[in-house]
């Protein structure tokens, strides 16, 4: 039973830390409803970090490279 109330403790603070997060992150995006420039101090705002993954070359010599973008409190939005 001591486990289970930890567990139900554990995923309840999960829970309202992924409220917290989105609450903030809706309020940022809130300052930027009018935006019409992308700027530096925009992203810099807007997004916690930037993944490049590693170039491969197609057999048809195309070349992709994955990007990650992490925004701030939600994280990796999947695509």
């Amino acid at each position: 039973l001591e486990t289970d109330v930890t567990a139900y403790s554990d995923k309840l603070r999960e829970t309202v830390q992924s409220k917290d997060n989105a609450e903030q992150w809706i309020s940022l995006l809130r300052q930027y409803t009018d935006l019409t420039e992308l700027t530096t101090p925009i992203l810099n705002e807007l997004i916690e970090k930037i993944v490049v993954h590693e170039a491969t070359k197609e057999k048809d010599g195309v070349r992709e490279q994955k990007l990650d973008i992490y925004y701030r409190f939600v994280g990796k939005i999947d695509d």
